[in-house]
């Protein structure tokens, strides 16, 4: 069973604890997201190679309602197309979420696409990263994600394995906007 620890003052969030002894810890952090608790504004994972599905399916449904975890970092935690769909509709719910790391996962064409349909309404993300998944996105989910991102305004980083060249410099070009727009209301803020 995964064990969830708070990290010290100056690092708050949870993260898995690698001890042995069963104590009854919530599994992956999901009493904490849950209910929303002030002292847990990231999640990291990451790594964790005995972690299940429906985990990464439970923490989902426990982000949809969250209003404090800012970060999400799962990496190398066996999420498959099913966790990339939910995580689709924690985009589509959650507007606190700024960063989402799901690289290195088995995340399916299908699971990307609900990732880029969901893009396309959120308003909150600004990092969301994806690379290195075991089989590639498929021409869907490029076509997608580059629809998605010319409604989206607040994504300025994705980091995804595209193979066409035009999804890459449609990708580009409208993260260079953003960018620019955020540029924009920072200086018009100072």
């Amino acid at each position: 069973m995964l064990k969830v620890r708070k990290e010290g003052k100056k690092e708050r969030g949870v993260q898995v604890a690698r001890d042995s002894s069963d104590d009854g810890g919530a599994p992956v952090g999901r009493r904490q997201v849950a209910a929303n608790d002030p002292e847990t504004p990231s999640v990291n994972l990451n790594n964790l190679d005995d972690a299940e599905p429906l985990q990464m399916i439970d923490l989902a449904e426990a982000l949809m309602e969250n209003t404090v975890v800012t970060e999400v970092w799962l990496c190398n935690c066996n999420m498959d197309t099913l966790g990339g769909q939910m995580f689709g509709q924690v985009l589509k719910r959650n507007a606190t979420l700024t960063e989402l790391n799901l690289e290195t996962n088995r995340i399916g064409p299908k699971g990307m696409v609900a990732l880029a349909k969901a893009l396309k309404e959120n308003t909150g993300l600004s990092i969301l990263r994806l690379e290195n998944q075991n089989t590639p996105m498929g021409n869907k989910a490029e076509r997608l994600f580059v629809k998605a991102l010319k409604a989206n305004k607040s994504l300025v980083k994705l980091a995804a394995d595209f193979h066409e060249q035009s999804s890459k410099n449609a990708v580009v070009s409208a993260l260079t906007r953003n960018i620019d727009r955020a540029r924009k209301a920072r200086r018009k803020a100072a």
